[in-house]
C-alpha cells in the first residue's frame, strides 16, 4: 500500500495543523476560560480575540528580537511586565471603543497577560531551527486560538440572539442556555472532534485510494447493506 497521497496532504496542509486538527485550543485547552466564559457574543469574542493579539504580539517580537539577551530566571518577569504594558493602551482603547462589552469582561481581560497560551509558547521558542520558524509557530498558534475564539462567539451569539446581522433565524427563537460557561465547554468540545474526525476521514479516503481495488476493505455501510443489517 503506498501512502502518496497521504505525504501530500501531510505536507500541502502542513501549514494549517495549528488552526485546525493541532490548533492549541482544542488539544492542549490553553486559554480556556477566555474562551468558554467570554465568548458569549460575537462581539465579546470579538474583543477578547484582539485583546489576545495586541497583547502577544510586542511579547513575541521582543523575544524574537532580544530574547537571548535576556537571562532565562528574568524572562517571565521581563515578558510579564510588557503583556501588561501592552494590556493597559487594550484597557484604554476598550473603554473607548466598546464600554459595554470591556465591562462585561470582568477580571478575565486582566488575565490575558498571565495565559497559559503564551508562556508556553515563550517556553518552547529554543526548540526550533531556523530564526523565524519560532515567530511563525507563535504567530500560528495565535491565529488558532483567534479561529476558535471568533467562531464559539458566531455560534453562541446565534443561539443566544436567534439572529445573524439582524436577520432572525430558526423562526426568531433563541436559546438562552447559550450564555452560560457549561454551554461554552460542550460548544468546544463539538468543534475539537469535528476537527478530528474530518481530518480522520481524509486521511481514510487518502489511504483508500492509494491502496489498489482488490485489496480494499468494503466500508461498513456496504457490508451491513450486504449482509441485509439495513
Amino acid at each position: 500500500m503506498k501512502l502518496d497521497r497521504c505525504k501530500a496532504y501531510t505536507r500541502r496542509t502542513g501549514w494549517l495543523r495549528n488552526l485546525t486538527w493541532k490548533n492549541p485550543v482544542v488539544t492542549s485547552a490553553l486559554s480556556l476560560p477566555f474562551l468558554v466564559v467570554s465568548t458569549y457574543s460575537l462581539n465579546s469574542a470579538a474583543f477578547i480575540a484582539a485583546s489576545m493579539v495586541l497583547v502577544s504580539l510586542p511579547v513575541l517580537l521582543l523575544r524574537r528580537l532580544i530574547g537571548r539577551r535576556i537571562p532565562a530566571p528574568f524572562s517571565p518577569v521581563f515578558y510579564g511586565a510588557v503583556a501588561f504594558a501592552a494590556l493597559m493602551a487594550v484597557r484604554w482603547a476598550g473603554e473607548w471603543l466598546m464600554p459595554t462589552v470591556f465591562s462585561s469582561m470582568g477580571i478575565y481581560f486582566y488575565l490575558i497577560p498571565m495565559n497559559s497560551f503564551l508562556y508556553l509558547t515563550i517556553d518552547h521558542w529554543e526548540e526550533a531551527g531556523s530564526p523565524g520558524r519560532p515567530l511563525r509557530f507563535a504567530l500560528w498558534h495565535l491565529a488558532g486560538f483567534v479561529l476558535i475564539c471568533l467562531l464559539m462567539g458566531l455560534v453562541r451569539g446565534v443561539l443566544v440572539g436567534g439572529a445573524f446581522f439582524q436577520e432572525e433565524l430558526f423562526g426568531g427563537l433563541s436559546f438562552s442556555g447559550a450564555y452560560y460557561p457549561f454551554f461554552g465547554f460542550v460548544l468546544l468540545g463539538m468543534i475539537a472532534g469535528a476537527m478530528r474526525w474530518l481530518h480522520r476521514v481524509v486521511l481514510v479516503v487518502l489511504l483508500r485510494r492509494d491502496q489498489p481495488k482488490e485489496e480494499r476493505r468494503p466500508l461498513l455501510w456496504r457490508r451491513r447493506m450486504k449482509r441485509g443489517e439495513w
